[in-house]
């Protein structure tokens, strides 16, 4: 059996903006626990899943799952830049997103 740690305490916020110029391909991420940008720094590279609910079954489940990864800080608050396998619909803007803090761990065995 595969155990996952997550943190479910990020809210998706928007797509990267410019003044004429949007980015669909970035999406800014709030991370609640974190304030400053050393703090945020520690998700750089972990992995997120935006997971939603479909009408129609597909592979046995509605449950769907986009998958994407912490790119780096976004200013000096607590916001981060993240990457997706495909772009987020406009949909969850506001939603909540799963940071997987660590990675998979079999909890059948021990080491």
């Amino acid at each position: 059996m595969w155990v996952f740690f997550y943190s479910q305490i990020v809210k998706l916020e928007d797509l990267r903006l410019s003044k004429s110029n949007q980015y669909p391909n970035t999406s800014l991420i709030q991370i609640e626990g974190a304030n400053t940008k050393e703090e945020v720094g520690w998700y750089a590279g972990k992995r997120m899943a935006y997971i939603y609910k479909a009408k129609v079954k597909k592979n046995g489940s509605h449950y769907r799952c986009i998958w994407g990864k912490v790119a780096r800080p976004h200013g000096n608050s607590d916001v981060v830049r993240a990457k997706f396998t495909t772009n987020l619909p406009p949909k969850p803007m506001g939603a909540r997103v799963r940071v997987f803090t660590s990675g998979c761990v079999d909890a059948g065995f021990s080491w």
